[in-house]
């Protein structure tokens, strides 16, 4: 997420992150986090998110050369990372500028060169996104009745539910439908 105006407030299990203007986060995906987007006085709300799905990530590892992998990296338990103000940062997003401004939307060949340009900017801020954009692992079942108790308040479709729990939207159904 990269912000140009106004102010976003990220909720992370008890922690705020405040990230202003020129500023840029990444969230880690399979995590339940709340964001606040804030008009900041005159200046209204503007940012572009980029989403980087499995199948991209896949793809971008398998053309890696794997030398360049760094080893023992550790893996942290942060959801949210701010990312300091980089030149590959700040021009990728603002590169993104014009399709906004015009209402002209980007061809699906520029979008995933954004995207790709996007995996590289993060990778080369810090060697611990390696074991975060490449874990293809299965996100592991979490009970349901627990999920849904510490979450009541908030408002979560069945797919984003399903999702979090670590479950397909049948298998969630399916699943429920024994406890319930």
């Amino acid at each position: 997420v990269y912000l140009y105006s106004g102010q976003q407030v990220i909720d992370d299990r008890g922690k705020q992150i405040v990230i202003q203007p020129g500023e840029c986060s990444f969230i880690r995906r399979d995590h339940l986090i709340t964001m606040h987007k804030n008009s900041a006085g005159e200046n209204l709300y503007k940012g572009i998110s980029l989403t980087f799905k499995r199948n991209l990530l896949r793809d971008f590892y398998n053309k890696l050369d794997k030398s360049d992998i760094p080893r023992n990296v550790k893996v942290t338990d942060e959801n949210v990372f701010r990312i300091e103000s980089r030149p590959d940062i700040t021009s990728l997003f603002e590169s993104l500028t014009p399709y906004f401004d015009s209402n002209i939307k980007p061809t699906e060949e520029i979008i995933n060169l954004k995207l790709q340009e996007g995996i590289y900017a993060l990778l080369n801020t810090s060697k611990e996104f390696y074991p975060i954009l490449f874990d293809f692992t299965t996100p592991w079942k979490i009970d349901i009745l627990e999920f849904l108790n510490e979450n009541y308040m908030c408002d979560l479709t069945m797919e984003e539910i399903a999702s979090y729990t670590g479950r397909s939207l049948a298998t969630f159904k399916r699943d429920f439908a024994k406890i319930s």
